[in-house]
């Protein structure tokens, strides 16, 4: 399945794709490319999109 994702990361708000068999899975690829772009490490990325606070969606796209 193909995921959209939209995260506000750093006052900037991305738009991202990923294929994955689930949310889960597509949340932590979007993370992973969220680090990439940042230069950060991916678990100071997850901490920041861990559902605490109203900062990702992510759902499927048709």
């Amino acid at each position: 399945m193909k995921w959209r994702g939209k995260f506000v990361f750093k006052s900037e708000t991305h738009i991202l794709y990923s294929y994955a068999v689930s949310e889960k899975k597509a949340w932590v690829n979007m993370c992973k490319r969220l680090s990439e772009l940042h230069g950060t490490r991916v678990d100071e990325v997850m901490s920041i999109f861990d559902g605490s606070q109203d900062n990702f969606t992510i759902g499927r796209e048709v």
